[in-house]
């Protein structure tokens, strides 16, 4: 039986069989951005904002993108166990996993709650939202010792998210690369650390000071190095992009570092993965199938060489700063 499609009447149709729903003429339904691997809908009456999210079959990228959508089962399965074990409202709490329609229901943010990565493309850089994004993740790398060995393990659906998006196509289209990903594709499974898997800017949503985590549909078992790598990636695209606030940009990069490691040993080994992931990141997000949208061609050819000079060098400590600095 095909599930139905995520819209209107079927926001209705949950409600009312969870007995939320009083008067249908006082629930509105708007879509949400960011909707290229799922459907996201903003679901409002006058008493309560929900959040109600269908992953889709094909990701709405140019290239041909499908992950199996039990992921939103993982999601619902994640956002559960981090909403246990984290400080109260470090993510935002999931509501019900509709498992028919395969859709999930999270409490919505109060209005004025925006994407941190708004903030930070409009130039406003803020260290303290970055050392609270390092210490949210470091708590969620120390929930690995709560998990039985097999328990958050979904390789297949990190393979379809990740490995073969991010990877493997970049490894077809800049084959220069190609040895330096296979071997980090091969270290990633060979570690059991809890990867989020998606600590990105746009999952990182602020209002003044606080800031909350969404998103946790490609969380599994695996390199915590990858999250690390994440985060700094996608401040360094925006050094790039944003050269008047390239050194703010930098200071936030390394502040994410320090906030991860004011909750997690620092391990010199993960260190030096991350700076490998850093450079096979950096290509990903303009060759894989998921490219930032906001780079010009110039700073696409940047991103690049930069990238390659991280995979084929490394970097000492540290150096992230010195190496995009001379990009």
């Amino acid at each position: 039986m095909t599930r139905p499609r995520l819209d209107r009447e079927t926001v209705l149709t949950i409600l009312a069989e969870n007995d939320a729903l009083d008067d249908p003429s006082e629930v509105t339904v708007k879509p949400l951005g960011g909707g290229v691997s799922s459907i996201v809908l903003l679901v409002e009456s006058p008493h309560w904002r929900y959040v109600f999210k269908q992953p889709r079959e094909r990701f709405q990228v140019t290239d041909d993108w499908q992950v199996p959508t039990e992921r939103a089962r993982v999601e619902h399965d994640a956002a559960r166990f981090l909403d246990a074990h984290l400080p109260p409202y470090s993510v935002a709490p999931t509501l019900l996993y509709d498992a028919e329609r395969e859709v999930v229901v999270f409490e919505a943010m109060p209005e004025g709650w925006v994407p941190w990565k708004e903030r930070l493309l409009s130039g406003l850089v803020e260290p303290h939202l970055a050392h609270q994004a390092g210490r949210l993740m470091g708590r969620i790398h120390g929930l690995a010792e709560r998990l039985g060995d097999d328990e958050m393990r979904h390789d297949d659906l990190f393979h379809a998210q990740r490995i073969d998006p991010y990877l493997r196509t970049t490894a077809r289209r800049v084959p220069q690369a190609a040895r330096h990903l296979d071997e980090l594709e091969k270290g990633f499974f060979a570690h059991a650390g809890l990867v989020h898997g998606d600590l990105n800017p746009k999952n990182l949503l602020t209002e003044g000071t606080r800031l909350i985590l969404i998103d946790h549909e490609v969380m599994t078992r695996g390199d915590p190095a990858f999250d690390l790598a994440t985060l700094t990636n996608h401040l360094v695209l925006k050094a790039i992009h944003l050269p008047t606030h390239r050194e703010a940009l930098l200071d936030a990069a390394e502040e994410v570092r320090r906030g991860h490691a004011s909750v997690h040993p620092v391990d010199p080994a993960l260190l030096e993965r991350a700076d490998r992931w850093l450079g096979a990141l950096l290509l990903a997000r303009v060759h894989g199938k998921s490219p930032v949208e906001y780079l010009s061609p110039q700073e696409k050819t940047i991103v690049t060489r930069l990238g390659l000079r991280i995979l084929d060098e490394g970097l000492g400590p540290g150096s992230v700063r010195r190496v995009v600095l001379e990009a």
